[in-house]
C-alpha cells in the first residue's frame, strides 16, 4: 500500500523545471532566466541549440560547422569581431559543458513556455 501511494505521489509531482502553482511572479522570472538560457547556449551564428561546439580563442562557443564554415568567409568573432582561426578552435571541456548544459537546459526552456532557438535551415 505504501509503495503505491509512493507511486501516485511521485506521478503526481511537477517535472522537473515547473514552476510551481500560480505564482505570476515566479513564473516570470523563471520565463526570463529561461531565455536567457536560451541565448547563452545557442549558436551566434545559426541560433539554434549548439551542436559539436568548439570555442575560439576569445572564448565564443560557437557550433562546429557554424565555425568552420564563418571563418571561411569572416575570420573573425561573430560575436565579438576578434581575429580567429579556425585552426585555433578548441573543442575543449568548455564544449563538452555546453553540450551537457544544452541537453539540460532544453526542457526547462520548454516547460517555462519559453520557445527554443531559432532554427534556421542546418543541415544536420
Amino acid at each position: 500500500m505504501a509503495t503505491a501511494t509512493r507511486r501516485a505521489r511521485k506521478a503526481s509531482d511537477p517535472p522537473p523545471c515547473t514552476p510551481a502553482g500560480d505564482n505570476d511572479e515566479l513564473r516570470a522570472r523563471i520565463r526570463e532566466a529561461s531565455l536567457r538560457l536560451k541565448q547563452a547556449l545557442s549558436c551566434p551564428v545559426c541560433h539554434d541549440w549548439f551542436s559539436d561546439p568548439i570555442a575560439l580563442g576569445c572564448g565564443h562557443a560557437l557550433c562546429r560547422k557554424c565555425a568552420l564554415e564563418w571563418l571561411a568567409n569572416t575570420p573573425s568573432c561573430p560575436k565579438c569581431r576578434t581575429a580567429a582561426d579556425p585552426r585555433g578552435a578548441s573543442r575543449r571541456d568548455v564544449a563538452r559543458d555546453l553540450e551537457r548544459a544544452v541537453a539540460a537546459a532544453r526542457p526547462c526552456v520548454a516547460m517555462a513556455g519559453t520557445p527554443g532557438p531559432k532554427k534556421r535551415g542546418r543541415d544536420s
